[in-house]
């Protein structure tokens, strides 16, 4: 057995089914390896990029790891986008590069190049990566595997890469097989910060829970439900967090921030306790400069990453811990058996209030023509957004209900991503139905995917927002370089897309169709195309 071989094995036995890649010289080994294995298939895209993001999707819907493959030079530094969105977004994803033979590398680093494609893509992720190496002996294998895989899933998940030298891959190997992704360990947290909770909320009149990224695993939702049920309190949730609790829950109050609802930010600003589960509090969730945010509230900010702690509310309690951890132990600590029914109701009749035209991205025309097509509540479905004011606006419109998974590039905010999104959430999810949302812009980013859904005859429905324009980057033109649209506008150019649908063999509608009657139901993809 090859070193190739010995890897591929390892990702099956910790649940990977489907790997994603691109073929090249330096990576051979690895995709042939993939293929000769029962348990795992592979999957190729048209764009290492491609792969990247659809290892991000893979990994957030299976709740297992993604894999990313490969060749050297440009095949690498291609996945670099999917390995930054995976960094700052906390997604557990291997990247596995080839290069060029050992023999054939460079002495020194003062040379800048020996053999043809080589890359120091270790170098380059370095700022973006839990751990990234270059494996230059096979026996070092097993414990290089043991330690990445491990270092993918402690504290605050992330990507790691290992670079594969060509030689290395196809030399023979012999070890056991019983390297496991490890658990994470038990953290318990000082009882006198469970007490000092339980009491500040106990005398809390206005409670509110804050939901972020890192509330969304599995664990953490079963014990968020378990907690409302207990004690039922108005929950908000951040952009991210946007699936932590189905939007018709008796608490759920709406998304907040800068593109939040305008009752959503006021019930977080009304509110005397705010209990954050893993949230960062970024400047995008604060409507206001940091010192007035949240000044009326004691806030009890649970999260994983302790540099994430304390640097927006310097008078926070903070609790290292993740959602998961720190809810198994309040939960047997003991929650408050306050009853806010007056606070429930008041905060649910804000949500009554009219929404104004100027707040909504798109305005409200949109937003009935959106849930037109895909209704209003969305129940047991994958929805991939791209980057843009699509983004804000779907994030405004859509109501996520039961079992559905609403997933974007939040942190690194990369345009291109929702469409391979759409591809690995389809291998990783059980018969839900996928959505992919995305703008004239981004569409035309990884384009060259929908080659693969066609392929694959994935069953997706891609709605395109067509402004005809980088909208976002418009709306400062207009306010910063008065009304200068270079490249946002003058300069740009999306293409047609029903020809586009056409050439990859996919059947268009635009939204006179839908509302004529004309979309039929079926298990091939559509593209739907709403201009606005």
């Amino acid at each position: 057995m090859n070193v190739a071989e010995y890897i591929v094995e390892i990702l099956a036995n910790n649940g990977v089914k489907h790997v994603f890649g691109y073929q090249g010289g330096n990576i051979t080994y690895m995709i042939d390896a993939v293929a000769g294995n029962n348990q795992v298939s592979y999957v190729q895209t048209y764009h290492e990029q491609g792969a990247a993001f659809a290892a991000n999707a893979y990994a957030q819907v299976s709740r297992k790891f993604g894999v990313a493959l490969s060749s050297s030079g440009p095949g690498a530094i291609n996945l670099i986008n999917g390995i930054a969105n995976a960094y700052y977004d906390s997604i557990p994803c291997l990247f596995i590069t080839g290069n060029i033979n050992t023999k054939m590398m460079r002495s020194s680093e003062s040379i800048r190049q020996n053999g043809f494609q080589e890359s120091d893509i270790v170098s380059m992720v370095g700022g973006i990566t839990k751990y990234a190496v270059t494996i230059y002996h096979p026996q070092e294998v097993p414990v290089i595997l043991k330690k990445a895989l491990k270092a993918m899933k402690e504290g605050r998940k992330g990507p790691v890469l290992l670079d594969i030298p060509h030689n290395i891959q196809r030399e023979e190997i012999d070890v056991s097989f019983d390297l496991k992704e490890e658990g994470t360990a038990s953290k318990r947290i000082c009882t006198d910060i469970l007490r000092n909770v339980s009491n500040y909320m106990e005398n809390a009149s206005k409670p509110v829970l804050l939901l972020g990224n890192g509330s969304r695993d599995s664990a953490s939702l079963r014990l968020i439900h378990e907690f409302l049920c207990k004690l039922p309190i108005p929950a908000v949730v951040s952009l991210c967090g946007k699936d932590a609790l189905p939007n018709d829950h008796l608490c759920y109050r709406g998304m907040i921030g800068a593109y939040g609802l305008p009752y959503s930010n006021k019930i977080l600003t009304e509110a005397d306790f705010v209990l954050v589960l893993g949230s960062r509090l970024d400047e995008r969730q604060r409507t206001v400069e940091p010192e007035v945010f949240l000044k009326n509230a004691k806030v009890i900010h649970v999260d994983i990453d302790k540099n994430e702690l304390y640097h927006v509310k310097k008078n926070e309690i903070c609790v290292e811990a993740t959602v998961e951890q720190f809810l198994t132990q309040f939960l047997e600590y003991g929650v408050p058996d306050n009853r806010y029914d007056e606070w429930l109701k008041l905060t649910k009749n804000w949500m009554k209030d009219n929404v104004p035209e100027e707040v909504l991205v798109y305005g409200s025309t949109f937003r009935d023509k959106l849930k037109r097509v895909l209704g209003t509540y969305i129940k047991d479905s994958i929805v991939c957004v791209d980057v843009g004011n699509h983004q804000m606006a779907a994030a405004q419109t859509l109501e996520i209900g039961e079992g559905t998974r609403y997933l974007n590039s939040s942190g690194l905010g990369s345009m291109g991503y929702a469409l391979p999104a759409t591809i690995g959430s389809y291998y990783a999810s059980e018969n839900k139905k996928l959505v992919c949302i995305v703008g004239d812009g981004g569409f035309m980013m990884n384009l060259q995917e929908l080659q693969v859904i066609k392929r694959e005859k994935i069953p997706v429905v891609i709605i395109v927002i067509n402004n005809y324009g980088l909208g976002m980057i418009q709306d400062y033109h207009k306010i910063a370089f008065e009304g200068r649209f270079v490249g946002s506008k003058w300069g740009y150019e999306a293409a047609d897309f029903k020809k586009a649908a056409a050439a990859f063999d996919i059947d268009y509608y635009n939204y006179e169709d839908i509302v004529n009657g004309k979309l039929k139901e079926n298990s091939r993809p559509v593209l739907i195309e709403i201009e606005v």
